[in-house]
């Protein structure tokens, strides 16, 4: 398989001298949600009371699936596991608070502060990325590209037209 890491940190934190690579995924706790059949598996009760069960399974399939890549090349390597409800894997945030020590002791800024400012911008980059998957699915399911949204969401000419006719031409709507 073409497997390619997403950024590789040189001198990390905690890395004993070996460059460290990381691989991204978010993950979903639905079943199903991936494939778009909701129907395919039903979490039993148990299942969905355990936390990160989604997050610490992906975790341990990037593990694995990345270690015969990291081992021979002296690399150190953690998956960057997040859930679509914002919840990190602990392993992402142990990282980032290493992280933050470190940048801490380089920039002179309290390192909790460091830690608030990376979670936030990974919130936002998240919310975001879920923002941009919705819309972009809603477009293709709806698919009337000519009436639907343009790129910075403000209603088309087309969409606008072609709805105020039948609404003013309706019965709807008569004064």
């Amino acid at each position: 398989a073409n497997r390619r890491p997403d950024a590789m940190i040189m001198n990390p934190p905690g890395g004993a001298g070996r460059n460290l690579i990381i691989d991204l995924q978010v993950t979903s706790p639905l079943p199903g949600s991936s494939s778009g059949d909701s129907s395919s598996k039903v979490l039993t009760l148990a299942e969905a009371k355990m936390e990160l069960r989604a997050a610490n399974k992906s975790f341990s399939t990037k593990k694995s699936s990345y270690r015969t890549i990291a081992e021979p090349n002296d690399l150190s390597f953690t998956p960057t596991i997040l859930e679509i409800t914002g919840r990190m894997h602990p392993k992402l945030l142990e990282f980032l608070e290493d992280l933050a020590d470190m940048a801490s002791a380089a920039r002179r800024i309290p390192a909790p502060r460091l830690l608030s400012f990376f979670k936030t911008k990974i919130s936002f980059a998240l919310q975001r990325s879920i923002a941009d998957a919705i819309l972009a699915r809603s477009g293709s399911i709806n698919s009337h590209k000519d009436r639907a949204t343009t790129a910075d969401y403000s209603m088309s000419d087309d969409f606008v037209i072609a709805h105020n006719e039948y609404f003013v031409g309706s019965r709807r709507f008569r004064a």
